[in-house]
This record gives C-alpha cells, sequence and structure tokens, in this order.
C-alpha cells in the first residue's frame, strides 16, 4: 500500500477537522491511534470504521480510553513488544500479525502488516489485511515442495532443508541417517490394473509410511516409486528398528479394485557421523544400499541392507 501515515499529517492544517475525519474513517485501511499512558500499556485513543471491522467491533461500540491488554487478540506477548519497541523509536517500523480466528469461532487464520509511526505520546498504526497475499505464497510453497499425487514433501524440499538440520547435526555430534526405497512389482501393478491404482497404492503407501516418521523427520517421494525418509539424529540400531517397522507396513496388503495387493519394497540404509554427513553422500550411499537389498528381492518380500564401507 502506497499510503504514509504522514500523508495525513501533512494535509491537517489545509482541510477542516470534520473533512479530514471523513477521509480517514473511510480508507480501505485499519488505522488506530494508540496513546501511551502506562509503563506497560497501551490506550485506544481512536480508531476508523475499517479497523473496527478488521477486528471484529461493534461499530456502535466503544473501546476508547480501554487499555489495548483488554481485547484478547491484542494479548500477544510477540505483538506487545513490537508495539513497545516501535514507540521507543522515532523511526516507522513494520510487522505482520497473525489472528487464528474470526469473531464467529471458527478455524481460519488471518494476516495483518501494521505499519507505526509515533507522534508525541501517541503511536499511530496502518493496518492491512494480507490474508490472500499470505494465502498466495502458501499456495506457491506447496507446490514448490509438496508431492502432488501423495501429499508428501518431494525431493526439491529434502534438497532445500536438509542442508540445515545437517550443520545443527554437526553442532551437537549427531549422527544422521537416510533410509531410501522404492516398491518392488509396482510396473506389474500399472501393467495390469491401470495407473489409476498405482496412483491409488502410492497414496496409501504414503499414508502408511506418514504414520511411522516423527516430526523432526523428512518423509518424502523422491520420484515415480521411490520414497526416503531422513533422519536428522539416529544410530545404526535406531535406523534399522526404523526400517523392520517399515517393512511390517509392506507386509500389511492393500485392497485396490477388489484385489489385495503386497507390491513389498527393497530398503538401503546409510547413517554417516556428522563429520562425513553431505545430502549427496547420503543419497548416494542410501541408494546404493537400496540396489544390494534389491538383489534379493526374490527370496526376501521387504529386503533391507545397511550401507557399510567396501
Amino acid at each position: 500500500m502506497g499510503f504514509h501515515l504522514y500523508n495525513l499529517a501533512m494535509l491537517q492544517p489545509f482541510l477542516p477537522a470534520t473533512l479530514l475525519f471523513t477521509m480517514v474513517n473511510e480508507l480501505s485501511a485499519g488505522i488506530i491511534v494508540l496513546k501511551k499512558e502506562a509503563a506497560n500499556d497501551f490506550y485506544f485513543f481512536y480508531l476508523n470504521d475499517y479497523a473496527k471491522k478488521l477486528y471484529w467491533l461493534d461499530p456502535q461500540a466503544s473501546i476508547l480510553g480501554q487499555p489495548l491488554s483488554s481485547q484478547m487478540i491484542w494479548q500477544d506477548p510477540s505483538v506487545l513488544e513490537r508495539l513497545q519497541r516501535a514507540y521507543r523509536s522515532s523511526v516507522s517500523q513494520s510487522f505482520e500479525q497473525l489472528i487464528r480466528k474470526d469473531a464467529s469461532g471458527s478455524d481460519t487464520e488471518l494476516w495483518y502488516q501494521i505499519k507505526t509511526q509515533r507522534h508525541d505520546d501517541y503511536l499511530v498504526l496502518l493496518v492491512e489485511d494480507i490474508s490472500k497475499r499470505k494465502r498466495f505464497e502458501a499456495h506457491i510453497h506447496k507446490l514448490a515442495f509438496q508431492d502432488e499425487l501423495t501429499g508428501l514433501y518431494n525431493r526439491r524440499y529434502f534438497l532445500s532443508r536438509t542442508p540445515q538440520l545437517l550443520s545443527l547435526a554437526k553442532r551437537f555430534q549427531w549422527s544422521c541417517g537416510l533410509l531410501y526405497f522404492d516398491l518392488n512389482g509396482f510396473k506389474e501393478i500399472n501393467d495390469t490394473l491401470g495407473h489409476s491404482a498405482g496412483d491409488e497404492v502410492l497414496k496409501q503407501i504414503a499414508w502408511r509410511l506418514s504414520k511411522l516418521s516423527r516430526e523432526q523427520d523428512i518423509l518424502f517421494r523422491s520420484g515415480g516409486d521411490e520414497f526416503a525418509l531422513f533422519l536428522p539424529q539416529t544410530s545404526e540400531s535406531c535406523a534399522l528398528k526404523t526400517a523392520q517397522r517399515i517393512a511390517q507396513t509392506f507386509d500389511e496388503s492393500i485392497e485396490i479394485s477388489g484385489q489385495a495387493l503386497r507390491p513389498g519394497a527393497s530398503i538401503g540404509i546409510a547413517v554417516l557421523p556428522s563429520s562425513e554427513a553431505h545430502v549427496d553422500s547420503l543419497l548416494e550411499r542410501a541408494d546404493s544400499a537400496m540396489y544390494l537389498a534389491k538383489e534379493r528381492k526374490e527370496l526376501e518380500h521387504v529386503p533391507i541392507q545397511l550401507w557399510t564401507p567396501g
């Protein structure tokens, strides 16, 4: 928004007070004026109609003179701290406010951008609803980092996020692991039952795998019928136990088009100390271990292979 808080102040000497009031009240942006009258709080001095609409206040009710903390929406400590900081500064500040519920109590996320400017004992806020922009940004992020079919993260997300986790692992000297696996016999499912059945198999497997991963892990679809699970803090024994739990899910049949399918999988594991853990080395070694496991797929339903130095 190109409008600046100073614009109104510049007009004040040239316009009647009633006209200036009408202009402010009809702006498609919230204007809130707070007065500093207590050590840790502000009091409402003025709100235009749009500000009342943004914060679901009754247009007929007045909260002027009430402390800011009396309104639940403004009780976020981080927002109060930003307002305190803005008051102490002579420079205009800008920050975002997230509100998670609307007036009816239904779950939603609303994002407001707040620009502040101090005038003597007053803090003027210009409030703009940026929820549409935030939803668009979230949609773009989803397209970039989420697999469209399964809803899991994609390989691009793994490559962008993992370096940060590896840096953390090096700091605390954690070993990291990667489980890499693909389905056995997936081509036969596509050939006999069709690609829609194959897609359903992938979605059901992704759902089962998501139930087995921890919050700090990264489960992603690498492509085709290949999946991977990054373990930012693990050991060889823990990684093997995780692989065994995953193997059990492939022993449970998946019903597609009236048929019970057990496609099986080959799982490769790479666990490296923090000093050696790099994205490329984890991918390369886990992938190599998976292909060694695949050599035993005729003998085992879900072969598991731990990478070891050759």
